[in-house]
């Protein structure tokens, strides 16, 4: 079995095929069991056409089983807790339901790390890659390389997350695992086309640099989820200056399930 995100192969699922039941039940809580697309769909309440682009833009945890993309129920239902798509139940241990890591980080300290920057011309999606990478802290001896990863993941799929914002990732985590993760925040002079599934063009790129799968995998649940809020998206659309926007989304982190909360807060 391959696991995913993070695997080139991941973007090469072909569809399921149809369960000649319809009815199947996901598995019964804590078992580990695995679930079709269907099956997770019904448990987090989404449409299958979204669980599906999910998938393939590496924003939801699988694993490949042959042709057929699975998910592992309780490692859906904790990453799906973390990043607010649903509350923990009733009478669940505290800490249980989410858990941001060891490491404690939180999308607004891995913004402060990564840098905010504004104005940025490009005329395609290749410049816009080439000067986010530019711009993030990575070691210069390992700036070619690390945007040659960033280019490669594009190429299996389009980052682009919606509602004009892209996160851009190499394919595998890269980041030495004692660095913490860092964010490259850069907004585009003009928008450019970045191939997402809402036709949108990207004027924001979230430039992901994380060491551990976990890591990005978790602070691109958090970023989902404040791109689906309108307001969040018309202030990112003003071009916030670095202080104001680290500070928005700590006070946005802080409302969600889990221990995330304002940089300064990590245990």
């Amino acid at each position: 079995m391959v696991r995913g995100p993070g695997k080139t192969g991941r973007d090469a699922a072909e569809p399921q095929e149809d369960n000649p039941a319809g009815e199947a039940s996901p598995p019964a809580a804590g078992s580990g069991g695995r679930l079709s697309v269907e099956e997770a769909a019904r448990l987090l309440d989404l449409p299958e056409k979204t669980v599906e682009r999910w998938t393939r833009q590496g924003r939801i945890p699988f694993s490949r089983d042959g042709r057929n993309n699975v998910f592992d129920r309780d490692e859906l239902l904790a990453w799906a807790r973390h990043g607010g798509l649903i509350k923990p139940s009733p009478g669940m241990p505290p800490g249980h339901a989410v858990k941001a890591g060891k490491d404690g980080e939180t999308l607004a300290a891995a913004i402060a790390r990564g840098g905010v920057f504004h104005g940025v011309a490009v005329r395609d999606r290749a410049e816009a890659l080439t000067e986010a990478v530019r711009l993030a802290p990575v070691p210069e001896s390992f700036r070619e390389e690390f945007l040659r990863l960033v280019t490669r993941r594009e190429e299996v799929a389009s980052t682009g997350i919606g509602r004009g914002a892209a996160a851009p990732h190499p394919v595998c985590p890269v980041c030495p695992p004692a660095n913490p993760s860092a964010v490259t925040v850069v907004f585009l002079k003009d928008p450019v086309d970045f191939g997402a599934d809402d036709g949108i063009p990207v004027f924001v790129l979230f430039l992901m640099l994380c060491a551990k799968s976990a890591a990005h995998l978790r602070l691109l649940s958090q970023l989902a989820v404040m791109l689906s809020d309108s307001d969040f998206v018309a202030i990112l659309r003003t071009q916030p200056q670095a202080d104001t926007l680290i500070a928005e989304i700590a006070r946005r982190e802080a409302s969600l399930p889990g221990p995330a909360g304002p940089p300064g807060s990590d245990k």
